[in-house]
């Protein structure tokens, strides 16, 4: 490998895609290998990108969530034998709440270019859509599954946010959505300010920053299946 691009994927499904730059475009024509967290999704986000570019033709390796160190060594070899490779996100910046950043460490330690292209990240438009602190803040990426690991995750992150201002940013996974909306509204502070960014860049979005005693006193949003990014902050 000489150069690794690191790719931006749409954060959501539609017939176009006016967020994807001229430059994204132009990258994944010149990529010899991608390294994807799925194919399919991978091929259903560039055929609208760009209809020149032949689905079929494109070498797609998929990246494991935990990968194994045999696994990791596998991809790194194969990584070598391609001059450009793109590493893409299933949604949003790859690296950011995505697997792979282990490719970027080997491309820095074997003095490979690594070029970073802008795009959508739902972390970070929840953040400017906030209204919350953006000098500082802290992701916290996906919170425990079990109710009580959950529930103290909940609580330490309000009380770090009340000692250092931070804004405390995390997510769920969609199908989760609704039971994490009710440990919030249950287990923080009324005066805190909760914000829930809904489906970006989508025709149904939304972003909403309120009070939990106001989210408490209003009828109850159906996140469910909704790629939300969660925030709160004072």
């Amino acid at each position: 490998m000489e150069k690794l691009v690191i790719i931006p994927m749409p954060l959501g499904q539609k017939e176009n895609h006016p967020e994807i730059s001229g430059e994204i475009v132009a990258a994944l024509r010149s990529c010899d290998l991608f390294l994807a967290e799925r194919a399919r999704t991978f091929r259903r986000f560039v055929k609208p990108i760009d209809p020149g570019i032949q689905i079929s033709d494109l070498k797609i390796v998929e990246l494991p969530k935990k990968p194994t160190p045999q696994e990791k060594n596998a991809i790194l070899d194969l990584v070598g034998e391609y001059a450009t490779v793109g590493l893409v996100s299933e949604a949003g910046c790859p690296g950011i709440a995505d697997p792979g950043h282990y490719i970027v460490r080997y491309a820095h330690s074997n003095e490979q270019s690594v070029i970073p292209l802008s795009g959508p990240s739902s972390i970070y438009l929840a953040l400017m859509a906030s209204g919350l602190n953006g000098q500082q803040f802290c992701f916290h990426g996906y919170l425990p599954r079990q109710e009580a690991a959950c529930t103290r995750q909940i609580v330490k992150m309000e009380r770090e946010m009340k000692q250092t201002r931070y804004t405390q940013l995390f997510m769920e996974t969609p199908y989760r959505n609704n039971q994490l909306m009710e440990r919030l509204l249950k287990n923080l502070h009324a005066r805190t300010l909760l914000h829930i960014s809904c489906a970006l860049t989508t025709e149904g979005a939304f972003t909403k920053t309120r009070t939990v005693e106001d989210w408490r006193n209003r009828e109850s949003l159906n996140l469910h299946k909704k790629p939300c990014i969660f925030a709160i902050g004072s």
